[in-house]
């Protein structure tokens, strides 16, 4: 598979899986330090790459396309679906999402970009300073914020944000803030709802599964591990409008994010979900 033909599957049929399950899968102790290997590559080249003009629309996408060959070519399979909602937007929105890697950060705009809309992350301001990611980073222009301040961080997004949607990037946020293998809908605060009302757009909800790339017990980011038995799933809801109520745009992203967590459950046979979802919209 290559990177015209995962953009011509993804806009044309809405999904995309790995077209075949490999020979073998490694175990975990052999499986990490090539993926990492291979995520080193990827760096390398992100990071050589932002030396040239307009990184973000000319190799964003790109980049997020070695990710997943770096994933299949280490036994993982990758399975896309639900991306032709994407083609019921007529503009830019709000995109939300659980949060349970970095990979799905990497994957997000080369499933997205190919429908015609660049992509603005709502992103710690840290990572800016990361060796050789920083400076991809900074090339992507993302909307920053400190988390030290919640009021503070909420009008850098509702300002930042509505000006990166009325410019024609979609906005994704993770409204769990950190990185959980199982999903807590109590953690998934209202910040995309909140920017989607303020600046007028919808909000598409998407859900992720990427066990393969297992936070750290020790540490989250240097003692991950790599689990190719685990299929990394990513879909994509259907835009909810702007002209409902805050509430019932905050229950239809967690209506969706449990239901397909739930669906995934019993298809992978492995767990994902911590509790089932309020009855009440949870607190920013």
């Amino acid at each position: 598979m290559r990177f015209k033909a995962f953009n011509e599957a993804i806009v044309n049929t809405g999904r995309y899986d790995t077209p075949r399950e490999p020979l073998f899968r490694l175990p975990p102790a052999l499986a990490t330090p090539m993926f990492l290997l291979r995520m080193l590559d990827f760096y390398l080249k992100g990071w050589w790459e932002t030396h040239y003009s307009d990184y973000a629309n000319r190799y964003w996408a790109r980049s997020g396309f070695r990710v997943l060959r770096a994933i299949e070519d280490t036994g993982g399979m990758c399975h896309f679906e639900g991306f032709e909602n994407l083609r019921n937007l007529e503009g830019p929105a709000v995109i939300t999402a659980n949060h349970v890697s970095a990979i799905e950060t990497y994957l997000f705009p080369l499933s997205v970009i190919p429908f015609g809309h660049n992509c603005a992350y709502v992103l710690k301001s840290s990572l800016r300073h990361y060796p050789l990611l920083g400076r991809v980073i900074r090339s992507i222009d993302p909307i920053e914020v400190k988390r030290k301040s919640p009021i503070d961080d909420l009008r850098q997004v509702l300002r930042q944000g509505t000006d990166a949607l009325r410019g024609g990037r979609h906005v994704i946020i993770f409204p769990q803030g950190s990185r959980n293998r199982l999903f807590d809908p109590h953690s998934y605060n209202t910040l995309g709802t909140k920017l989607a009302t303020h600046a007028g757009f919808p909000v598409l909800p998407m859900c992720v599964a990427m066990d393969f790339w297992r936070i750290g017990k020790l540490h989250r980011d240097i003692t991950a591990t790599c689990h190719p038995t685990s299929p990394v799933r990513i879909a994509c809801g259907e835009p909810i409008p702007v002209t409902l109520k805050p509430a019932e745009i905050q229950r239809r992203q967690l209506d969706f994010i449990t239901s397909t967590l739930a669906r995934w459950e019993a298809l992978d046979n492995r767990p994902m979900l911590q509790l089932p979802a309020p009855a009440e919209t949870p607190k920013p």
